[in-house]
């Protein structure tokens, strides 16, 4: 099914109008449903990065309904880049969207991100324990974050990273991730930060990671 272009609305007065794009699932719902957040907006970052497009189609081939969507300040989403703060802000908007539509399940939601999408959308479900069931973090940025980050968050978490990733170093996600708590995974790829030639592989790792935990 051709993904749907949507508009939506953050909550309180001075909210900001998002656009994105709904992967719907064949079939009769109410389905599970994920956010999929967007690398840097600053570095050429949107929903129609290949990667981000890659998981939400491989989210909705297996039943979820993904949304896909521009942080603050890109395409036609209102605003300006946040530093982060504001994107986790963006994410709230976008889940609780989510949690309004007749076709899903809400106590079924999940995260997905890549690069400094992967980053926010940790920074949302550390935050959102009870809302985010799991979490998928592809190639994720981890700076700016004070010692022990994530140490008590016990939700399933799934880390997919570049063995050659010349941005964020492997051995820095792969030990940064031994020291998290259970329930956790972790999958080394043969390839650097931008998945080129992988993007519908990792799109469909990223499917099945919340396919297992949600």
């Amino acid at each position: 099914m051709k993904p749907q272009p949507i508009a939506f609305r953050g909550l309180g007065p001075d909210a900001l109008h998002y656009e994105g794009m709904l992967h719907v699932p064949e079939g009769a719902g109410p389905f599970p449903a994920a956010v999929v957040c967007h690398p840097h907006s600053l570095y050429g970052g949107s929903m129609e990065v290949t990667l981000v497009r890659c998981m939400s189609e491989a989210l909705a081939a297996r039943g979820w309904l993904a949304l896909r969507f521009n942080f603050r300040g890109v395409g036609r989403s209102e605003g300006r880049y946040g530093g982060g703060e504001g994107e986790m802000v963006d994410v709230l908007a976008a889940l609780a969207w989510l949690e309004g539509q007749r076709e899903v399940v809400p106590e079924r939601l999940a995260l997905a991100g890549y690069s400094f999408g992967a980053w926010v959308g940790l920074r949302v479900a550390e935050c959102e324990p009870e809302r985010v069931k799991a979490v998928v973090a592809v190639a994720p940025y981890l700076g700016q974050m004070p010692p022990g980050w994530l140490a008590d968050y016990r939700r399933p978490k799934c880390f997919i990273h570049g063995e050659r990733d010349r941005l964020v170093p492997f051995q820095q996600v792969r030990d940064f991730v031994a020291g998290l708590p259970e329930p956790k995974t972790f999958h080394a790829i043969s390839a650097d930060h931008f998945f080129i030639g992988r993007e519908d592989e990792i799109g469909r790792l990223v499917a099945d990671c919340l396919a297992v935990h949600v």
